[in-house]
């Protein structure tokens, strides 16, 4: 059994209180005992009781992250990111995923709850007023990493709305005048918006109105072998894809029919993503920058647990990449 707070004390010649200050770095303790307690600590190798010390203090120094998955790399970017941001402060973090189950998630934030976390932070797929007013109600702060799945609360994330206009106005200065936007769906499974999609879209067909260039949404399962029927209507067209990996599913249904990126069409996608970085051609590229918005949710939501004064709102910059796909 590991030495105990009253052991130091007496090894010490102190009290329990002036340990548990010099432990913590807090309230008035000479530079002296301070060095020798720590130093005793460590000879004994002294174990901090984490759980004593949550029903002391009320605070667990646990925090929960939820997302989809962790199959490509843009969520295990953000979490890894968050995870040393909150790691730096002294928290720990859990990580679960909901793999597109709208009950899971939910499931997942009540049991987050039951094991008090200090706070939570989501990439939501559940939508409207009911799951609001379910995340309003938490008695833990939470961050959303998305400016537009909820209506209200703390947020960050890219102005999605933005960078798919300044990545259609990017194919268009190449040149291009028939572009297609491909996502497999803009609605899911219970006909609600997938808002980022949405977003995107949103973008794409403001920049392709105000110069006047002819377009068109694939937005269908069979998006891939949709954009081979586009080729044989379309003079040299470009695909703006909301996502690498449909991006990818593109250029490999149009690669089996003989077509060639550049040569005969144009193609880009969101997320700049490191296994695409070695493709050729490299892909022209909308970079929301993961590791940015995770570092900034976890910046966010350590102060909003420790109380501070915090923006509701923080936008992450995105960045254009040009490749040599267009």
């Amino acid at each position: 059994m590991g030495t105990t707070i009253n052991e130091l004390a007496k090894i010490c010649g102190v009290s329990r209180t002036t340990v548990i200050r010099a432990l913590h770095g807090e309230g008035r303790i000479s530079d002296e005992t301070k060095s020798l307690i720590l130093q005793k600590a460590k000879e004994l190798h002294y174990q901090p009781n984490l759980v004593a010390r949550s029903l002391v203090s009320g605070k667990s120094m646990i925090l929960g992250i939820v997302v989809p998955d962790l199959h490509n790399q843009y969520f295990p970017k953000i979490v890894d990111s968050v995870a040393k941001t909150v790691n730096a402060e002294g928290y720990l973090l859990n990580i679960m995923v909901h793999e597109d189950d709208k009950e899971n998630e939910k499931r997942i934030i009540r049991d987050f709850i039951g094991h008090n976390v200090d706070g939570i932070i989501i990439n939501p797929i559940n939508k409207g007023a009911d799951f609001e007013k379910m995340m309003d109600n938490l008695p833990v702060p939470h961050v959303v990493m998305s400016l537009d799945d909820l209506a209200d609360g703390p947020c960050v994330g890219i102005d999605e709305t933005a960078a798919g206009e300044a990545a259609t106005e990017y194919m268009i200065s190449k040149g291009y005048r028939n572009l297609l936007f491909v996502a497999p769906s803009l609605y899911d499974r219970d006909h609600q918006l997938n808002i980022g999609h949405h977003c995107r879209l949103e973008g794409f067909e403001r920049a392709a109105g105000k110069a006047g260039v002819e377009y068109e949404i694939l937005s269908v399962q069979e998006y891939a072998q949709q954009a081979v029927k586009r080729m044989k209507k379309k003079d040299h067209p470009a695909f703006l894809c909301s996502g690498a990996m449909f991006a990818s599913e593109v250029m490999a249904a149009l690669r089996d029919k003989g077509y060639k990126p550049v040569q005969d069409y144009g193609i880009m996608s969101f997320d700049q993503l490191d296994y695409y970085k070695n493709w050729s051609p490299r892909l022209a590229a909308v970079d929301n920058h993961p590791e940015q918005i995770g570092e900034e949710a976890g910046k966010l939501l350590v102060k909003m647990c420790r109380s501070e004064d915090t923006a509701e709102r923080v936008v992450v910059p995105f960045q254009i990449v040009e490749g040599e796909s267009l």
